[in-house]
């Protein structure tokens, strides 16, 4: 069952950078958190628990992949600092 795990973990990570190669490189974790706050916003005026939970669970996956596009951008941003010549 570890292998399985493994392979989950890998696809939903290719998944991710699928996703963050999508979008405009300028503003992706703005963009991922303008819609988590949307997911929110709709779940609030959810009546029915489960459609809720399920919003909030998908704003909450957004709020991850916002995570990801700061330390994404960090990364590319210390690269691109380490190339340039002094």
């Amino acid at each position: 069952m570890v292998g399985h795990h493994t392979s989950v973990k890998n696809e939903t990570a290719c998944a991710y950078r699928h996703l963050l190669g999508t979008m405009p490189k300028k503003g992706k974790a703005e963009r991922w958190r303008e819609m988590a706050e949307r997911a929110r916003a709709r779940a609030n005026g959810m009546r029915d628990a489960a459609s809720k939970r399920a919003l909030l669970g998908i704003a909450l996956g957004y709020e991850t992949l916002a995570r990801r596009a700061d330390r994404l951008a960090a990364r590319e941003q210390s690269a691109e600092k380490d190339e340039k010549p002094d």
